[in-house]
């Protein structure tokens, strides 16, 4: 599948959405959608990471079921694709590794990350925080408002999405959701309840 992104590769700006996406909600459609919308990026390549240093393996459902998720979240959306990349890297898996492998790949593209404000608490942790930050200029979409001018202080080449964006449940809820025989139907796509019911993921 890593090949075949060669073709969508081209346009001008990508922005990178990543995440474990596990499972992936309704929130996370609602973000790439309003930054679409703004003209930030003309396109989203969703990344699912296997494991990111941050999760524990124990949590996460098999990456297959996961990106297959993404994909029906994501049907339709004629700006959005999945790549699979960070299949092919080692766990747990290092945002700036996989970004120097599409840079090394698509030396002509231009790439954007997409971040949430809460990831900026950590920011200055991540392994080459600041040629990400000189290389991908994230975009960072609201969490709160009140620190929005410390953080473009702190990190100038970061671009704010001005809309917000209204998360109102988080996985780690929806999976816990799910254990408990609560409904999810107004958090995750149609499409996505009816594949965690099918193959009965997350202790169902």
């Amino acid at each position: 599948m890593f090949g075949a992104m060669a073709i969508k590769i081209k346009d001008k700006m990508t922005g990178l959405f990543f995440g474990s996406f596990n499972p992936v909600h309704s929130g996370h459609l609602q973000i790439a959608q309003k930054i679409l919308a703004h003209g930030l990026v003309k396109k989203i390549g969703w990344i699912t990471s296997p494991q990111s240093p941050a999760k524990s393996s124990n949590i996460l459902v098999n990456i297959q079921h996961r990106i297959q998720m993404v994909l029906l979240a994501i049907q339709g959306e004629k700006n959005m694709y999945h790549m699979d990349v960070e299949c092919f890297l080692p766990i747990p898996n290092i945002t700036c590794n996989t970004l120097l492998l599409l840079k090394k790949k698509y030396p002509q593209k231009k790439f954007r990350i997409l971040l949430g404000e809460d990831n900026l608490e950590s920011f200055h942790t991540w392994e080459n925080f600041r040629w990400i930050l000189h290389h991908f200029s994230p975009i960072v979409y609201p969490r709160t408002h009140h620190k929005r001018n410390d953080w473009l202080k702190k990190y100038p080449t970061i671009t704010w999405l001005h809309a917000w964006v209204d998360l109102p449940i988080a996985s780690t809820t929806i999976r816990q959701f799910i254990q408990t025989g609560q409904s999810i139907q107004s958090f995750v796509p149609q499409k996505v309840e009816q594949y965690i019911i099918q193959h009965r993921l997350f202790g169902i």
